[in-house]
């Protein structure tokens, strides 16, 4: 009976340990300084990944594909560069959760908000690049078919660049922007040698 009575106990504490919910993680908190210089280095990998498939897409829609051979070479291409970009996205966003609170004021949503917005353009690139692999190899519909996914895609992405600009909102005394002028990794957010923050777009 004794025996019994210990092993119920033991089953007890392990079923109100498992049901009792874990307390979340709280976000260190880091000078904007240091917090500004690893965002712009996610940022930037992220940028330049998107910029591969916007890069193969554009040249779809300017110059066409000269034959069905061409246009599958083509649409490998862009599933491969799309489904990189949706998966670095997811990446990026990760990296940014995970660098912490900057140390200013509204730090910890400006960093949401733009790790959600980052990462909300994963499944953007995901439905791409599905819609893409689908695409026909006849060189006219490939690339008619390639006009309406950037179509469809530039509204998403528009709405991800909505949500980047309420940062400035949150930027109330402008701390942000200035860290990121002061940061050499983010010199291209300020229209540096790097590429500008706002060619990002992947469409």
């Amino acid at each position: 009976m004794h025996h019994r009575l210990r092993v119920v106990a033991a089953v007890s504490v392990v079923a109100a340990v498992l049901l009792v919910p874990a307390l979340p993680a709280q976000a260190k908190n880091v000078s904007i300084k240091t917090w500004s210089a690893g965002f712009c280095k996610a940022f930037a990998g992220w940028q330049s990944t998107a910029m591969k498939a916007h890069t193969l897409v554009e040249d779809v829609i300017t110059n066409g594909v000269p034959s069905s051979a061409k246009a599958k070479a083509a649409r490998t291409k862009i599933v491969s560069a799309l489904d990189a970009a949706s998966k670095k996205a997811s990446s990026t966003a990760k990296t940014i959760e995970g660098l912490g609170t900057p140390k200013i004021t509204n730090g910890a949503k400006i960093s949401s908000t733009l790790s959600s917005a980052i990462d909300q353009t994963s499944s953007t690139f995901a439905n791409a690049k599905d819609d893409v692999s689908g695409a026909p190899t006849d060189p006219k519909k490939f690339q008619s078919t390639i006009k309406t996914i950037t179509t469809k895609v530039d509204g998403e992405l528009n709405q991800a660049g909505t949500n980047f600009n309420k940062v400035s909102t949150l930027d109330t005394d402008g701390a942000l922007t200035k860290a990121f002028a002061a940061t050499p990794s983010c010199v291209y957010l300020n229209g540096g040698s790097s590429g500008n923050a706002n060619s990002s777009s992947a469409s």
